[in-house]
């Protein structure tokens, strides 16, 4: 998408500790949500073998 391309570009010139903190932001969220993920394939499969 070129409009999230030039928007992106905007903030990594002017602000470009915004961009870092955002960047981390996803990136904590994505690592916790495959976490929970990996958690609750576990735990069925726990429960699938009683």
């Amino acid at each position: 998408p070129e409009g999230l391309v030039d928007e992106v570009e905007e903030v990594r010139q002017t602000d470009p500790e915004f961009l870092s903190d955002v960047i981390v932001y996803g990136l904590c969220r994505r690592t916790i949500f495959e976490e929970l993920q990996r958690t609750r394939r576990s735990d069925v499969g726990f429960a699938s073998s009683r």
